[in-house]
């Protein structure tokens, strides 16, 4: 394992060299023709990043008729008024903001670099410098774990409010902070905990409170974000259809597909080492409050997306957004440093994991037509192969922490990433969903 130095000085080679592998490969993809688009000024403000700009420009609006940026929570949008940047300069501060809250997290919770470099160089990352919320997001969570990890109650509440100013937080964070106390608790019914319970669930409730009063104040509409989120975002319980889509489509799908097999993982987790506490029997860092907290989000945002996404128009369920809600967030950073530590190859784990990664691709639709793989040869267990690959991949992560082969894995795991965020980012600038 490399020696860690927690200074700004060493932090720094981890942004230059995800910004020099992304630019040099993005410049060498266009030079035979594989991407196309540059970014500009034009091309940037994309889907979402086109309603919080209009808040920016505008301030909130309410239509009852039709989508508003009502449906957008205030911190981000707000702060990029204040600051008068253009569309680029909005993306810098974004970039400048997760590598503020990437630092945090290496220095107090002992993050490797090829850790942090392996997760940066996600394709789901590339939203850390685009206009939206994500990077906000990261930083305000990263001062909350990292509260939880220093016992500093100031640190947890403050990251905690400023995380509810930025997205819709509260049936996220609600059971998140119920899961993460009990756990910690040395008694299911311990004071403390129930307490602890209380005061970050009224300070998340609060969070969300004064974002419906600050939308009213504007609008004159009670609930101005939750009624846009049902009514033009189809954002509503309703039980999943298989299989599941995405609706970026099928050069899509893989992304979301991993999210969802992550979300499994973490489901796994919660349930196995929930009955084991139950058992009164001791889990794997069974004390860590930050990775119950963080696997409990990973669940709740697996649950949301296959319970309250919407249907497409052949009445499958949307992965609408999952890749993005779970990876692009400082709780996703924690978990898969956690579980890169902590996972072995005995029989019983690997029959779970093959579980897991079978559940998925059944979810996503084991053995059925994808259009995009019809070049590579006609067979309607093309998606076969296709998460096969997918299976590959997710067990490369699970050897990053290997004594022999672990340097040469999150190398190549690194290149892949940055090359897949490449593809992702063109799709992006030629307007495809990619979130």
């Amino acid at each position: 394992m490399e020696k860690r130095e927690f200074n700004l000085k060493s932090f720094l080679t981890i942004p230059l060299i995800h910004l020099f592998s992304f630019i040099v490969l993005y410049l060498f993809f266009s030079f035979f023709g594989v991407v196309n688009v540059f970014p500009s000024y034009d091309n940037i403000i994309r889907w979402d990043a086109s309603w919080y700009s209009s808040i920016a420009k505008n301030g909130y609006q309410y239509f009852w008729y039709q989508a508003s940026n009502s449906a957008f929570f205030p911190l981000f949008p707000y702060l990029w008024k204040l600051t008068h940047l253009d569309a680029i300069g909005i993306c810098i501060l974004n970039y400048l903001l997760s590598m503020s809250g990437l630092f945090l997290l290496f220095k107090f919770f002992e993050i490797e670099k090829k850790i942090i470099l392996i997760y940066i160089s996600l394709p789901s990352c590339i939203f850390f410098f685009l206009p939206f919320s994500e990077s906000l997001f990261f930083l305000c969570t990263s001062l909350f774990l990292i509260g939880l990890k220093k016992d500093n109650q100031k640190l947890i509440l403050i990251g905690l409010l400023l995380s509810s100013f930025t997205r819709a937080t509260a049936m996220f964070f609600i059971p998140s902070i119920i899961i993460m106390e009990l756990f910690f608790a040395k008694q299911l019914l311990s004071k403390k905990a129930w307490k602890t319970i209380l005061l970050y669930s009224l300070i998340s409730i609060c969070g969300l409170l004064l974002v419906v009063l600050f939308q009213y104040a504007l609008t004159g509409e009670w609930f101005a974000f939750a009624k846009q989120q049902v009514r033009y975002w189809h954002h509503h319980f309703s039980f999943p259809a298989l299989p599941f889509v995405t609706f970026g489509g099928d050069s899509i799908l893989w992304l979301d597909g991993l999210a969802l097999c992550f979300g499994f993982v973490a489901s796994f987790l919660l349930l196995i080492f929930g009955i084991r506490f139950l058992l009164k029997k001791d889990s794997f860092q069974s004390h860590n409050k930050a990775l119950w907290f963080s696997c409990t989000y990973a669940f709740m945002v697996t649950i949301y997306c296959v319970f309250f996404d919407h249907k497409s128009y052949d009445g499958s369920t949307e992965l609408v957004s999952l890749n993005r809600y779970l990876f692009a967030t400082s709780f996703f950073l924690v978990f898969l440093n956690e579980i890169t530590k902590a996972i072995s190859f005995s029989l019983k784990n690997t029959i779970l994991y093959f579980l897991i990664i079978l559940i998925t691709t059944l979810c996503l639709g084991l053995g059925t037509p994808l259009a995009f793989l019809n070049t590579m040869y006609q067979s309607y267990h093309r998606t076969t192969f296709f998460f096969l690959i997918i299976a590959i991949y997710l067990v490369m992560y699970s050897l990053i922490t290997n004594e022999k082969i672990g340097k040469e894995i999150s190398t190549v795991l690194f290149y892949t990433n940055i090359i897949l965020s490449v593809i992702v980012f063109n799709l992006y600038l030629q307007n495809h969903w990619i979130a």
